[in-house]
């Protein structure tokens, strides 16, 4: 709280950028990743809706528009199911013009998974909305961490509930990594 204390500080006295100021700060994972950006869906729904319903806490809280969901839709649609980081999870991400406000990220995990073009499924969806070229970069290293760790993911895949999902990651971050992926 101190760091966006002095970053607001400084940002109204000195000549920098709010940009520079949130690079200075070096969010992480766990300062924009809340409970409420933590979707667990049980039903089975297009990937175009599970883009949308991984989105809606972005939306909500006035992090992207609606604008930035089409985006990542037209993304797939017209490059197909690049956004898989591995076969059980896809990172959706547009350009940060096309309708993010803030720095954001938000996670959607499906007990049934996704079925996504190319025949690729995907049991959880990670909304990266970045502002510009590397003020999400501590996040996205962090993302990757968490992806490659297949004990947690194990874990989250069995988790029976939003608030589940949520404590495994928030638990996860910055712990030794066990059970790494090769």
């Amino acid at each position: 709280l101190e760091d966006v204390y002095t970053a607001v500080r400084q940002f109204f006295v000195s000549p920098k950028t709010i940009i520079d100021e949130i690079v200075e700060l070096n969010l992480n994972l766990a300062d924009v990743l809340t409970v409420d950006r933590v979707t667990w869906n049980l039903e089975t729904v297009s990937w175009q809706e599970a883009i949308h319903l991984a989105a809606l806490p972005l939306i909500k809280d006035h992090s992207i528009s609606e604008r930035y969901v089409e985006a990542m839709i037209d993304c797939v649609q017209k490059h197909g199911s690049y956004i898989f980081l591995t076969p059980d999870i896809a990172l959706a991400h547009a350009r940060p013009e096309q309708g993010v406000d803030q720095l954001s990220l938000s996670i959607y995990v499906s007990q049934t998974g996704v079925k996504f073009p190319q025949g690729k499924s995907a049991r959880m969806i990670i909304v990266l909305a970045p502002i510009d070229q590397k003020s999400h970069m501590t996040i996205l290293t962090e993302v990757l961490e968490l992806v490659r760790n297949t004990n947690v993911l194990g874990e989250i895949f069995q988790a029976k509930s939003q608030i589940e999902v949520y404590q495994l990651i928030r638990s996860s971050i910055g712990q030794p990594m066990t059970g790494l992926m090769p």
